[in-house]
């Protein structure tokens, strides 16, 4: 009796062999795919257009040769072929439908009629097909040609770099939400040589519009951490005379900040250079949502650089990184006072108040931009931060003259309140003074150098207060912390 099988929407009769369920030996992969791509270029106009060119994925192995594009080994496997072609003509849409069922999560055959082995597409079959593209659309196509990829023969992966670079897929790929993963795992599997020879030229000339792409930013990323050193100076040197907005681009942001980590002091001096020459420019980057993180990610690295071991044999590296530092610390230093109060530049100032490598600007920061200023500083949203760090970091010296001017150095209002009253019940002033209690009982415990008598003098203050503070939140915690240092000292009695 005859059987009827359906394929998409075509249906097609035969009648099977008696050894239609035989086991049958499957060609080797990599020579399979070898040897077709030896001989791709031998194939006639009619082949390609009859064959190659079709949208051909079902079959009961997933080998191929010069002429029908599979490998069949069994005899039954030829007599069921060969009864419909239809077979291997699947259309586009009905491979659609099955890469998204069990077979494609399961990584296993789907059976048709338990006759018809229909196996998943090699990264071959996508590229000579034309059906990458859209393949690579989605997560699940973009994962699988990655790990093709991954296992591929050399000949298979010169057909994958002649479709990124001449057919226009790598620019293609790298403005994908999906496909730009497959980019960045070619890059970092891309072999010494030719491969990344390859890579580095066809992105040298959009450098600076990659860096600023989404998803072009994170290939980016990748050729500077893992091509040879050759490349990624050639490729670092592109961004000359884009550095200015590069620091600001919300994706360029994160290139600059790795090739601080990444490239010597030497290799990456003109960007510091450029971004310091201006001293307009650069407070526009240190004003900015993302330049400010820029500016921070090159100090860090520049202390690194000057003050461990690391370039400690390098002279040359030694110096430019001190010239570089030195640069950014003047520029940071002449306009400290109007970075201390800004939204994105105070986190700069903190940085440096905060660092031990910059004694001398941080001091310098304190007497030009806080000191004479406490009180006003004291109750800004941002500058609140600065002060804090001010008093915790300070030097000896310099924190006498701070709690000094908090205690004694204003006049009381004409409510009579001095500036310890006005802070103690101020939305971020309070702050201030929690960071004034921690300094006194730093002092008191012998963890500090400073004036005994400060501890002692806010204790009294706030006792004076307290009924009022504890109507806030704030004022339960300035007591609280006091209520523990009075517990503290009457138990050591």
């Amino acid at each position: 009796m005859q059987q009827r099988t359906m394929v998409s929407s075509v249906q097609y009769n035969f009648q099977p062999s008696s050894d239609i369920y035989s086991q049958h030996e499957r060609m080797d992969t990599d020579t399979a795919t070898n040897q077709l791509c030896q001989s791709v270029s031998s194939i006639s106009v009619s082949d390609k257009e009859n064959r190659m060119n079709e949208t051909h994925w079902c079959s009961p192995c997933s080998q191929y040769t010069v002429n029908s594009g599979y490998a069949y080994t069994n005899t039954a496997e030829n007599q069921l072929m060969a009864c419909d072609s239809c077979v291997q003509q699947c259309e586009v849409s009905h491979m659609y439908n099955l890469r998204n069922n069990e077979c494609w999560e399961s990584h296993k055959c789907y059976g048709l009629n338990n006759n018809i082995e229909v196996m998943q597409p090699t990264l071959f079959y996508l590229l000579t097909s034309g059906c990458i593209a859209n393949f690579g659309k989605d997560e699940k196509g973009s994962r699988f040609v990655q790990e093709e990829f991954a296992k591929s023969s050399p000949a298979v992966r010169q057909l994958l770099f002649d479709y990124l670079f001449e057919r226009g897929g790598f620019d293609w790929f790298c403005s994908d939400q999906h496909g730009n993963f497959i980019i960045q795992k070619i890059v970092l599997e891309a072999f010494p040589g030719i491969e990344q020879a390859r890579i580095a030229e066809h992105v040298a000339g959009k450098v600076v519009k990659m860096c600023s792409n989404r998803y072009g930013s994170r290939i980016m990323q990748r050729i500077f951490e893992r091509f040879d050193f050759g490349y990624r100076v050639e490729l670092l040197n592109k961004l000359s005379g884009s550095e200015c907005f590069l620091a600001v681009d919300s994706c360029a942001t994160h290139v600059m900040q790795k090739l601080f980590a990444l490239f010597p002091p030497t290799k990456y001096s003109f960007i510091v250079t450029a971004l310091t020459l201006s001293k307009e420019n650069f407070k526009q980057v240190v004003q900015n949502k993302y330049g400010c993180r820029v500016i921070q990610s090159a100090l860090e690295e520049l202390e690194i650089a000057t003050c461990t071991t690391r370039y400690v044999n390098i002279p040359n590296e030694f110096k430019a990184a001190r010239r570089l530092l030195n640069k950014l610390l003047r520029r940071l230093t002449e306009n400290c006072i109007e970075f201390i109060d800004h939204q994105f530049a105070n986190y700069i100032m903190q940085y440096i108040i905060t660092s031990e490598f910059h004694p001398e600007a941080r001091d310098y920061i304190i007497k030009h931009a806080i000191l004479s200023n406490v009180l006003t500083l004291s109750q800004e949203k941002f500058a609140s931060h600065v002060v804090e760090k001010s008093l915790k970091h300070a030097s000896p010296k310099i924190l006498h003259c701070l709690m000094s001017e908090i205690f004694d150095g204003y006049v009381k209002d004409d409510k009579g309140r001095d500036a310890l009253d006005i802070m103690l019940f101020d939305q971020y002033g309070n702050y201030v003074v929690q960071t004034m209690i921690n300094v006194s009982i730093d002092v008191h415990d012998d963890r500090r150098e400073g004036d005994l008598t400060w501890l002692t003098r806010l204790s009294e203050r706030i006792s004076r207060h307290e009924s009022r503070l504890l109507k806030y939140s704030s004022g339960k915690k300035i007591i609280e912390k006091m209520k523990q240092k009075r517990a503290e000292l009457q138990f050591g009695e």
